[in-house]
């Protein structure tokens, strides 16, 4: 499922919805949901918040695994997957470290952006 133009927090609020309904109607179990959209949610709020542009959430169903991809217009020149463990103090980058620790793997490319990926079982 791939929803487009993503542009502000209730449309990423209701794409998130929509794209997670659709996994639990393929029996995705509910802990892998909940983990998918605290990941779209990150990594789309990143691409609002910072980017200040619109997103594409693309999300799929291979065998076992989730496949969340977040793509936009700006991408930043820095590997966003390369995220330090922030500290108790720190105000940004925390988003970037849930996403890192619930992913089982997850790449930054810039002709097309972040994929997470996440394993089912």
């Amino acid at each position: 499922m791939k929803i487009e133009n993503i542009q502000d927090y209730t449309k990423m609020t209701e794409a998130i919805r929509s794209a997670c309904k659709d996994l639990a109607q393929k029996s995705v179990p509910e802990d892998r949901l909940y983990d998918c959209r605290l990941i779209a949610t990150e990594l789309i709020a990143n691409v609002i918040q910072h980017q200040h542009t619109a997103a594409d959430l693309s999300v799929e169903l291979q065998k076992d695994d989730i496949r969340i991809t977040v793509e936009s217009a700006c991408r930043p020149d820095f590997d966003i997957c390369a995220v330090l463990q922030p500290s108790a103090y720190d105000t940004t980058g925390r988003g970037l470290f849930i996403v890192k620790e619930l992913c089982d793997n997850r790449v930054y490319r810039t002709e097309y952006g972040v994929t997470a990926l996440l394993k089912i079982n």
